[in-house]
């Protein structure tokens, strides 16, 4: 078979905008400097050209060849600023005056030359490394997430169903002693501790035990209408972070010029493959091969906060066979985003110089990188965001600490009724007290 080539392709150009710094002495101004600024979009592309592309996509063939795609972007906002100096040079009553005509903060930022153009630089935010890190966990859990057939793991809510079970024992019952024991501490401005404790029990039973229940319905459902002949699948998993800086800026050139540099890096990762795969109803259902080659990690008690900081049940999963997953191909896909905007605050004035026009306008860097490379071998590592800023893992952290605090302030009584139990993922071994 003949060998894929490589492929260039290039499109737009810079053009220059005129940039000029004028000096009144006296009888009119000169001209006293000048430049061109760089604007516009330039746009770059390296693939791969596939030899008999159209009769082999014809016979069903998929390509994920490597890929890279970028451009640049530079867009003036134009700008002016005038000064002049207090003390009078010519007479009878004419003071030395000094303007900018154009984009006057590109002169003040370190920028480079290009073919006589002036180009301002960019400003990255994230590192190469924390994208290489982030790019390896989306490669595993994409791979933990293949060949599982279904959203859900019914072996798991198979093991632990005696406790989802138990939540409903009595119901009624529970939540009159709930409502009971919450009008009791109030009336007596008793400790906060068992309203605490009845609060985050509850919360926790909802969301690890009604919600997930109601899930793995919904998923049984869902996959009894699904068909079972063979078909392609695919199997997707992404992340992404964004960092954002803002920073104020003075020069001084006679007066004192003030700007504002705002900076905004975004990365986007996507992970997939693509499979031929005979699906069977208890797949479709959640009760497939690797599901049960994985449940021993999901029924480990706790194991789910492990897994808030590192990847270890998607790096078991990643190296979990697929059985009967034919993979068609595979890539992981590389998006950054990152922006430069230089923004006029105005100027400022000093005993030797006073403003008469402000400096006004804007520049703006745009840089675009779209990358498509093989998967990364499944990796064991810390991952990236351990989204505390999320609403709803801040509430299982303070769910959790609840439970924890109760079990250690609480008087040791062998009748209590909280023995721990495995729990229901991914609250596993979490006492669920309260509904």
């Amino acid at each position: 078979m003949t060998p894929n080539k490589n492929r260039i392709r290039n499109r737009g150009a810079f053009a220059g905008e005129s940039v000029s710094f004028y000096t009144e002495s006296c009888a009119s101004y000169s001209l006293n400097g000048q430049y061109q600024l760089g604007v516009g979009k330039v746009e770059s592309m390296t693939d791969q050209v596939v030899s008999r592309f159209k009769s082999r996509r014809a016979k069903g063939e998929v390509f994920f060849n490597p890929m890279q795609q970028s451009s640049t972007e530079i867009t003036s906002g134009g700008g002016f600023a005038e000064n002049e100096a207090v003390v009078l040079t010519c007479s009878p009553s004419r003071h030395v005056r000094h303007k900018w005509v154009g984009n006057w903060i590109s002169n003040f930022v370190p920028y480079t030359v290009v073919g006589g153009l002036v180009i301002p630089p960019q400003n990255f935010l994230l590192s190469q490394s924390r994208i290489d890190s982030l790019r390896k966990e989306v490669s595993t859990t994409m791979m933990s997430e293949r060949g599982r057939g279904s959203d859900s793991n019914l072996f798991e809510s198979l093991a632990e169903m005696h406790q989802t079970l138990d939540m409903f024992n009595r119901p009624l019952e529970r939540l009159r002693n709930y409502l009971e024991m919450v009008a009791r501490q109030k009336r007596k401005s008793a400790r906060l501790r068992n309203v605490i404790d009845g609060v985050s029990g509850a919360y926790l039973a909802y969301r690890y035990g009604l919600r997930p229940l109601v899930s793995d319905i919904n998923s049984i459902l869902k996959g009894l209408k699904e068909t079972t002949e063979k078909r392609r699948r695919t199997t997707r998993a992404k992340a992404g972070f964004k960092d954002v800086s803002s920073t104020n800026l003075s020069w001084i050139s006679n007066v004192t010029y003030l700007a504002n540099l705002s900076v905004i890096d975004e990365v986007k990762i996507r992970a997939m493959s693509l499979d031929d795969v005979a699906l069977s109803t208890l797949d479709n259902i959640g009760l497939s091969g690797k599901n049960l080659l994985t449940v021993p990690w999901e029924l480990v008690r706790l194991s789910f906060v492990l897994d808030w900081f590192v990847n270890v049940g998607d790096f078991i999963g990643a190296w979990v066979p697929s059985p009967l997953w034919n993979q068609l191909g595979s890539c992981v896909t590389v998006e950054r985003s990152t922006t430069s905007l230089w923004s006029a605050m105005g100027s400022t004035g000093n005993t030797s110089y006073s403003v008469l026009s402000p400096g006004t306008g804007s520049l703006m860097r745009t840089d675009k990188l779209k990358t498509r490379m093989p998967v990364d071998y499944p990796s064991l590592l810390i991952k990236d965001n351990f989204r505390f800023d999320k609403a709803t893992r801040v509430g299982d952290a303070f769910a959790l600490l609840a439970q924890q605090m109760k079990g250690i302030f609480a008087a040791s009584s062998p009748s209590s009724g909280n023995s721990p139990g495995r729990g229901r993922r991914p609250v596993r071994g979490l006492p669920l007290t309260v509904l």
